[in-house]
């Protein structure tokens, strides 16, 4: 099992999704870790552009979670078995597609979470990651910098089940704070750590974001690196298949363009 596991998450990091898939489906033959199957098949759809069968998956996942001991009884043993990367895949659909609905539901299921005891340092680090994308969604700048100073130590890592880089999470978290000249020594991280590791997909996602922080921030020479950024990011993901970031990033290159 955590041999399939360790490669799926390679797989996914690297932008491999067939085969990624393939992993999921030989993890979710193992009738204890079917829910861990679920979230991460999810994130693929969710990355890929079919909204409708990720959010279907994730669905099944909080139906099982809640049948099985309902939310607000959980223990941290029942959250491990159900699947720990509910609440961020949602928050990931949040941030992917801009639907505020996505994050209540993350922030639902968050909340009895955040009670547990007994939780691993992978699973408090997975609190923080959620409770970075909800600050990032909603705009919370109070939220991002407790955030921001959680997550302050993880530098150069990627947290499952999403990818994230950490680096990444940290620039945006900077950026709702409002503080551009450090989010963007966030994404220059975050950008030497993705292409050392060959983690092309959030490679991808980490050159929009700092293209949208450079827009916004417009100083000399901001614009023209924003323009190569997004064309990088075009490049991986028409090539990776990551529908919602190529629209994403067309839209940003309007922007310029007008």
């Amino acid at each position: 099992r955590l041999a399939l596991e360790s490669n799926e998450f390679l797989l996914r990091c690297t932008g491999e999704w067939s085969a990624a898939r393939d992993h999921a489906q030989r993890i979710f033959g193992l009738s204890a870790y079917t829910s861990y199957a679920s979230s991460v098949d999810a994130i693929v759809d969710l990355e890929t552009g079919d909204l409708e069968t990720g959010l279907a998956k994730l669905e099944e996942l909080l139906e099982a979670t809640s049948t099985a001991e309902g939310l607000v009884d959980m223990s941290a043993q029942v959250w491990r078995s159900w699947g720990m990367g509910g609440p961020e895949a949602w928050a990931l659909a949040a941030a992917i597609y801009g639907q505020p609905r996505y994050l209540d539901v993350a922030t639902r299921q968050l909340g009895p979470i955040r009670k547990l005891t007994g939780l691993r340092p992978a699973e408090l680090l997975a609190i923080h990651r959620t409770s970075a994308w909800i600050a990032i969604n909603a705009q919370d700048g109070r939220e991002a910098d407790a955030c921001y100073r959680e997550l302050g130590p993880y530098t150069a890592t990627v947290g499952w089940p999403t990818n994230t880089s950490t680096d990444r999470l940290l620039g945006l978290l900077a950026r709702t704070m409002g503080n551009l000249e450090d989010a963007a020594t966030h994404f220059e991280d975050a950008l030497a750590f993705c292409r050392k590791a060959g983690y092309h997909p959030e490679l991808a996602w980490t050159c929009c974001d700092y293209a949208d922080m450079l827009l916004e921030r417009d100083d000399g020479g901001d614009r023209q690196k924003a323009t190569t950024l997004l064309d990088e990011s075009f490049a991986i993901s028409t090539e990776l298949g990551m529908r919602p970031l190529m629209e994403r990033v067309l839209s940003r290159r309007e922007i310029l363009g007008a």
